[in-house]
């Protein structure tokens, strides 16, 4: 009978090899920490009289255990052998039915002397065979984040089976606004175009019988975008203005699209020129168009002394942060004054003379009549009562001759001057004289 049972126990020994390198040399250690437990697998309590328990530290096996059956259980009595606490202790088991290796869930810090588990209360080792359990699989948590507005993104997802099941994946997002999709291991985002706010976006990673999932906020911020494209009306391109003295009073404009702003911001347009238009240059302002009557447009180019002026004009739209310049220009402009802007009397006159202005009083505009006996510098300005430059009508030096200028009751600025006295002041170096005009409204 002796003979027999060792028999029997001999198969099971060849049957049931664990490991060689499961084995421990206890004189190599200080210290042992004990746990009684039992073992389940998947779930369920195992019955193998033969299944095996190695300790772990890293790779180096700190205890190995068989099962003994006492108070109807079969009860793993282990000792962990160690030199320093609180190591990390991992566990694994052979399992005889499977013939496999099995990871063990449960992990625990080495102490010296600890105890885990009674016989009446056991610590319970959980084993996974994960070729006939199906787990779920898993994915890690993303953090919240904040993108810019119009920004698109991409950002990496975790996410794994223990079974090597075949996953789907799918993303939805809270808000409408928020666009995602999701491919292999890669989420993109983009946004409704000027949208800003925030959503919650989750990932799910599914193998038909179970599912994970993670959850976040994005935060999309506002972005200042640019005002909208436009273009420029009018003049067209490449058109001359020809000012006679049949329609000083006549009006012309610079007009372009207004551009819209998605944001809702005041946007302010700002008149760009080159070559001779610079002298109509104005302020910035927040309306479409510029008028200029031909009147005030010829008391620049008498300031000037010119009568024919060219360059470009040009708008730009700007928030106060962002701007944006017309879609077609520049445009070209050529303004031909040369009937009206200075005439010139070819009978020499024989001496200075500051003719009265007429009409007098006058609206809009006034003729202003003077004469040179020789070539002089000339200043023909206007003042205020109190003695303020007004406007500056001649600044040159002039051929002798008879001439007449316009002046349409415009200050240096292109404003409407109010209605008053003013004072014309002609000056040649070697002659001054000043004549009296009322402007009426």
């Amino acid at each position: 009978m002796k003979k027999l049972i060792t028999l029997i126990v001999l198969v099971q020994w060849l049957v049931a090899q664990p490991p060689t390198d499961w084995t421990v040399n206890p004189s190599d250690y200080e210290s042992v920490m004990t746990i009684t437990g039992i073992l389940y697998i998947n779930g369920s309590e195992s019955g193998d009289t033969l299944n095996t328990i190695a300790a772990f530290q890293d790779d180096t096996c700190r205890g190995v255990i068989n099962p003994i059956y006492t108070l109807d259980q079969w009860m793993y009595f282990l000792m962990v052998y160690g030199n320093t606490n609180y190591e990390d202790i991992t566990f694994m088991v052979y399992d005889l039915e499977r013939d496999t290796i099995l990871n063990i869930v449960d992990t625990l810090s080495f102490i010296t002397d600890d105890q885990h588990g009674q016989p009446d209360d056991p610590f319970i080792f959980h084993a996974i065979d994960s070729t006939t359990l199906n787990l779920p699989p898993t994915i890690t948590s993303i953090e919240d984040f904040a993108i810019g507005e119009d920004t698109p993104t991409n950002i990496q997802v975790a996410y794994s089976d223990p079974n090597n099941d075949q996953l789907t994946l799918f993303s939805h997002s809270s808000d409408p606004n928020i666009l995602t999709t999701i491919v292999d291991y890669t989420l993109s985002i983009s946004t409704t175009e000027n949208w800003n706010g925030s959503g919650t976006i989750t990932v799910v990673v599914s193998d038909i019988e179970y599912s994970d999932s993670t959850s976040f906020v994005l935060t999309v911020n506002p972005v200042n975008d640019a005002p909208d494209n436009f273009g420029l009306l009018e003049p067209l391109d490449n058109v001359t203005i020809n000012i006679t003295n049949d329609n000083l009073n006549d009006t012309f404009r610079f007009m372009w699209e207004i551009a819209d702003d998605v944001d809702g911001d005041q946007v302010d347009y700002i008149f760009h020129t080159t070559g001779d238009l610079d002298i109509l240059g104005v302020d910035q302002q927040d309306f479409n168009e510029i008028i200029w009557t031909h009147g005030d447009v010829v008391s620049l180019m008498n300031a000037e002394g010119v009568t024919n002026i060219t360059g470009t004009w040009n708008i730009s739209a700007t928030d106060g942060i962002a701007s944006t310049t017309s879609t077609d220009g520049p445009f070209t402009l050529t303004i031909d004054a040369s009937t009206v802007a200075l005439v010139q009397d070819p009978i020499l006159p024989s001496k200075f003379a500051l003719h009265q202005n007429y009409p007098n009083p006058f609206n809009p505009t006034t003729s202003i009549e003077f004469s040179l006996p020789h070539k002089s510098s000339v200043e023909l300005n206007v003042y205020d009562v109190k003695g303020q430059l007004v406007n500056t009508l001649v600044k040159q030096f002039m051929e002798g001759g008879n001439y007449k200028v316009i002046w349409s009751g415009k200050d240096m600025l292109g404003r409407d001057v109010s209605a008053g006295l003013y004072i014309i002041r002609l000056n040649t170096g070697d002659y001054t004289e000043s004549r009296k005009a009322m402007f009426l409204k």
